[in-house]
């Protein structure tokens, strides 16, 4: 079940409306620029821009709750609520026409609904991850934040600074860890066990009880007998535990012919 949207930042929104809305009546698109003066036409557009905003947003807000948009993205919504947003905006052009510009040819409503949903596009489509992620289902705003966000891991800021947080593998010493990065290694306090959980949302696993291992920094899986082993990137090569051979092999790591 979808969650209701949530209010709108209506003084941002109005704010970056009229910000585009200045820019518009600048370039004076449309023969505005020549036909019109500048006071003119910088009503026009203050008044055209953000009015059609709040149609686009409206109309947002009613599919994203609508069964039929369940999901689509943020740029599907957006284009959509400009297409239906642009219905009414095309009668307000015309009226705007008649007030600042009555000697031009309006041409036919058809026309100008082109020509305002061009605009509306133009307008919509760079803004809509920003502007209208709020009106989406709580549960695709999530995705969508989830995937503009790094991968967050707790232990990488663990990590000495001088290492940077390209992370490789980590070795259990004693009490110690040392972490190997691109840039080096080094030794923290920590256990592996920790580290492997603050490690969770990474693509690594632990491969033996003094390892844990990137998977993006395996280069060779090396298989003598019934030992297997992991070529590392910086020249390492990490044992595979027998208990772990089977975790890896599923995981996608691992070819069938290095299992034991």
């Amino acid at each position: 079940m979808r969650e209701r949207p949530l209010p709108l930042d209506v003084a941002l929104h109005l704010g970056i409306t009229v910000m585009i809305a200045v820019v518009v009546a600048l370039i004076g698109p449309f023969g505005t620029f020549t036909e019109l003066a500048p006071v003119q036409r910088f009503a026009y557009w203050l008044i055209i821009i953000p009015l059609n905003w709040l149609q686009i947003m409206a109309a947002a807000a009613a599919l994203a709750t609508a069964p039929v948009s369940r999901g689509w993205s943020v740029f599907a919504i957006a284009a959509a609520a400009a297409a239906i947003a642009s219905v009414p905006a095309a009668f307000e052009v015309h009226w705007l026409e008649q007030a600042f510009r009555p000697e031009v040819d309006k041409g036919p409503i058809g026309l100008l609904y082109l020509y305002v949903l061009i605009l509306s596009l133009a307008i919509v489509m760079p803004l809509a991850p920003f502007m209208l992620k709020r009106l989406l289902p709580a549960q695709a705003a999530d995705d969508a934040v989830a995937e503009a966000l790094p991968v967050r891991a707790p232990f990488l800021d663990r990590i000495p600074p001088a290492l940077g947080r390209n992370l490789l593998c980590i070795g259990a010493e004693d009490h110690y860890l040392r972490v190997y990065t691109d840039k080096g290694d080094d030794l923290i306090l920590f256990r592996l066990s920790d580290a492997e959980t603050e490690l969770a949302a990474l693509d690594g696993l632990r491969v033996h009880r003094s390892w844990w291992v990137s998977r993006d920094a395996v280069v060779a899986v090396n298989r003598d007998g019934r030992r297997v082993d992991l070529s590392l990137k910086n020249g390492l090569s990490v044992p595979v535990s027998r208990g772990q051979v089977r975790v890896l092999r599923d995981a996608g790591w691992l070819t069938a012919s290095a299992a034991v």
